[in-house]
């Protein structure tokens, strides 16, 4: 009945991180959705609400976090494991909302590509398909050097 729960729950997780997918180009304030729809590569970038779009930015990349923090728990059962998860995605999260606004911000003509895939780390939950596989590893680790001893 456990593990039934377990695969129902983390179920649900990754269909609320599709849902947030699915409606994130309506419900968060983000035009360069629209613009990297589009040939991107021949158009100027288009004219953004800088403090707008980091808030929109920061809460998408917040609601994607929480949501794999409890797909994490649901996986481990463990409050270790996301307590540590939760560094790794504040961390990724800052520093990649600090390099996007960089890029934007800063730099007169930034690189299209770069912004691309900076915007993708924080948009989609990409780290939950890193942390996963990294967690388990360690529990296996935890596993095999309990057993030696």
């Amino acid at each position: 009945m456990n593990r039934f729960i377990t695969i129902i729950g983390v179920g649900l997780g990754i269909a609320l991180l599709v849902g947030v997918r699915v409606v994130g180009s309506t419900v968060f304030y983000d035009p360069l959705i629209d613009f990297y729809h589009s040939d991107y590569k021949t158009l100027p970038f288009p004219a953004l609400e800088y403090g707008k779009y980091a808030l929109n930015i920061a809460l998408r990349l917040l609601l994607n976090s929480m949501i794999s923090l409890g797909i994490i728990y649901l996986l481990f059962r463990s409050v270790k494991h996301v307590i540590v998860s939760s560094w790794v995605l504040l961390v990724t999260g800052l520093i990649g909302i600090g390099i996007l606004m960089f890029l934007l911000f800063v730099l007169e003509d930034p690189s299209k590509q770069a912004v691309f895939y900076v915007r993708r780390l924080l948009i989609h939950p990409l780290m939950l398909f890193i942390l996963v596989p990294a967690l388990y590893f360690q529990e296996l680790n935890n596993k095999k050097s309990n057993t030696l001893k």
